[in-house]
């Protein structure tokens, strides 16, 4: 404790600018004082015996006023001196203690005094601090070279300078520290040194970096942005800042922007909705995805959404802005609602605009032509559209109507992708360079190139690898591809159909296909039936294949048989059109004259495919007989049942139900004759 009231007091008097005066005089001038004052006392003495008693009784009371006044002196004096004592420690624990470090120093930079808090943050005791140099607590030379410098400029200017430098600590990390010095003189007006304040900033700096890395960061995001950006001041719409891509959409450049405001640009289609949405600001602090129009300097107009917040920058209140254009996503909005409008009016009134486009799909179908009517009010849009369906039910007959009918110019280019690895599928859609690959020894384009401005149909798309799959989504989603051996993108135009025969929901679920390119690819969609699903085609596809058939083998056109026709409509038929075409084909080959039966078609439909009945009980089921007959049947009640089964569905056509029987015509009619139950379709 003692050595702590010792520290609150300066080593040297004369940063305090205020003596010591001594409460007791030493013995030597107490002495002459004495002598003094008695020598005089005498000489006074002797002028009293000739004084009148009046004039001694005026002396006395005057010299006992003065004692009076002379105490009352040393009373005030006594006072004055204990409050400059309190004055003085008052002083030193302020000086000691003051949240920052005071240093003296000389002309020469050694330390004279410093408070508690200065010998603190240089982490030694202020005794050893005095006549050190101050440069060794400095952490580096640049630092030195500031702190000299800075030393220099006070001494020779004599006025307020301050500084920033790095310091060591002897128990502590370096810190940053704020010097400000002024220059001392003595009495005689010499400047003997300069005292100065160190406060430790090392906070701040840090928080100042902070600040310059997110405003270096921001500076990044903004120049960078693949959206359009704008800093405004907030009443006069000033532009203080844009980025590239604003540049970009608005035509302007910077010297054209910057300093100018957004109603002398003429960028608001209507001035009044900029004053709202700064109303709007003022309010909320922020507008979210505004939608407005935004005139570029060639006086195009854009819909874009705008959304924006306020920002204090130094005391002033901007807006930073962000656009994002939606002209054609509002385009593609009105369209579809054309489109919904054209579909539904086709609907209800069962037309056809273009009856030619349809004419290489034989179909007498409702299914099919709502299918047409749909595709009259997609085919003008440049949408993507996924075609689904089962192998062989034509998807690429409505692939090539959607291209005739948009009226594009360019041509239709269809391409299978099943089995195709990474590397074909880029050579084939996107072409190559001379010397992409061992062999590449010239340039040739790709699929893309050649359907520009028309239609590219890909085929089998759910075979499409992994790494296609993702090329495929840039193209669709940009417009751009890259060439084998080309760093340069090129554009294209094409409208891109893609068909397949598989559940891509379900390849999804399996990992096999890419959600966001099935979404890039939903814009439309379009199932065609199955040919079971449309049996009134079969009919009409029949003798279209059988005229085509006699045809290309010059033969005859056979008459089809009804059984043949009956048989045909009962068929699933897992190959649909295709597999039809190629049972006709092949029966007609093997034909050689007369009517055309259900002999030639039986290599194609086996009797395990069309099956009898859709009741299949399990071995040792017997409450599906039971439930069907009522009791458990005998062989002979369950013959006749699968007789009469079988000619219900061959619409009692007994060479068909022979055939789904399984035996001959002639087999079955004998069974018809023997069973009275059955002689009702004897005579069919």
């Amino acid at each position: 404790m003692a050595e702590k009231k010792r520290d609150r007091k300066p080593h040297n008097t004369q940063t305090i600018h205020t003596k010591r005066v001594n409460k007791k005089p030493q013995s030597k001038d107490l002495t002459t004082l004495r002598e003094k004052a008695e020598k005089k006392l005498k000489e006074q003495t002797k002028r009293l015996d000739t004084l009148s008693k009046q004039d001694v009784e005026r002396l006395v009371h005057e010299l006992g006023t003065h004692q009076i006044e002379l105490e009352m002196q040393n009373e005030e004096l006594r006072m004055a001196q204990e409050n400059l004592e309190v004055s003085r420690s008052r002083y030193s624990e302020l000086y000691d203690f003051a949240p920052v470090g005071y240093f003296t120093f000389d002309t020469d930079g050694l330390l004279q005094e410093v408070n508690l808090t200065g010998a603190h943050l240089l982490g030694i005791d202020r005794r050893m601090l005095i006549n050190k140099p101050f440069s060794v607590f400095i952490a580096d030379a640049e630092s030195r070279n500031i702190f000299h410098a800075h030393l220099v400029e006070v001494l020779r200017k004599q006025i307020r300078q301050t500084c920033e430098i790095r310091l060591k600590s002897k128990t502590g990390p370096v810190f940053y520290a704020q010097l400000q010095s002024i220059a001392v003189d003595d009495c005689k007006g010499n400047i003997i040194g300069c005292r100065t304040t160190v406060i430790d900033i090392t906070e701040r700096k840090q928080a100042d970096e902070a600040l310059r890395r997110s405003e270096e960061k921001f500076s990044k995001v903004f120049r960078c942005s693949p959206e359009r950006m704008a800093i405004t001041t907030l009443k006069e719409g000033r532009y203080v800042d844009v980025n590239e891509e604003f540049l970009h959409f608005s035509g302007f450049s910077r010297e054209e922007v910057i300093g100018r405001t957004s109603q002398e640009l003429k960028v608001w289609i209507d001035p009044s909705e900029r004053d709202e949405v700064v109303k709007r600001l003022c309010e909320k602090g922020e507008v979210n995805n505004y939608e407005t129009r935004f005139r570029n300097k060639d006086g195009e107009i854009r819909t874009v959404l705008w959304s924006a917040e306020v920002i204090d920058y130094g005391g002033e209140q901007l807006i930073l802005a962000l656009t994002r254009d939606i002209t054609e996503r509002k385009q593609a909005e009105e369209a579809l609602q054309m489109e919904m409008t054209s579909l539904k009016y086709r609907l209800l009134t069962d037309q056809l605009l273009h009856e030619e486009a349809f004419s290489s799909i034989v179909t007498r179908s409702k299914q099919m032509r709502a299918i047409f009517q749909y595709v009259e009010v997609i085919a003008m849009s440049n949408q993507h559209v996924l075609i689904t369906g089962e192998t062989g039910v034509g998807k690429e007959l409505i692939a090539k109507a959607i291209h005739t009918v948009s009226g594009r110019n360019g041509d239709f280019i269809a391409v299978n992708v099943a089995g195709l690895d990474d590397m074909m599928f880029s050579d084939t859609l996107f072409g190559h360079r001379k010397g992409a690959y061992t062999g590449a020894d010239q340039s040739r384009e790709g699929l893309i190139a050649r359907a520009s401005g028309g239609t590219l149909f890909l085929d089998e798309i759910s075979d499409l690898h992994e790494s296609s799959q993702v090329k495929l989504l840039r193209l669709l989603q940009e417009r751009t591809y890259y060439p084998l051996g080309s760093d340069v993108p090129q554009e294209t135009d094409a409208r891109i159909v893609v068909a397949t025969n598989q559940n891509i929901q379900d390849l999804i679920s399996q990992g096999r296909f890419r959600k966001d390119l099935y979404y890039r690819l939903w814009a439309y969609q379009i199932r065609i039936p199955p040919l079971r699903e449309r049996k009134e085609d079969i009919p009409l596809l029949l003798y279209y294949f059988l005229d085509e058939a006699a045809t290309s083998l010059k033969k005859k056109r056979p008459t089809p048989t009804p059984e043949l026709m009956q048989l045909l409509t009962i068929y699933d038929f897992p190959g649909n059109i295709r597999e039809l075409r190629a049972m006709i084909y092949d029966a007609l080959a093997h034909h050689e004259s007369g009517n055309l039966t259900m002999e030639s078609f039986r290599e194609f439909i086996k009797m395990d495919e069309v099956g009898v009945s859709s009741i299949h009980p399990s071995p040792g089921d017997g409450d599906a007989l039971v439930r069907i007959f009522g009791h458990f049947p005998n062989l002979k009640e369950v013959e006749e049942f699968i007789i009469v089964e079988a000619l219900e569905r061959a619409n009692r056509n007994q060479g068909t139900a022979a055939l789904l029987l399984g035996m001959t015509r002639q087999a079955l009619n004998r069974r018809l004759h023997r069973s009275p139950e059955l002689q009702k379709y004897f005579m069919l």
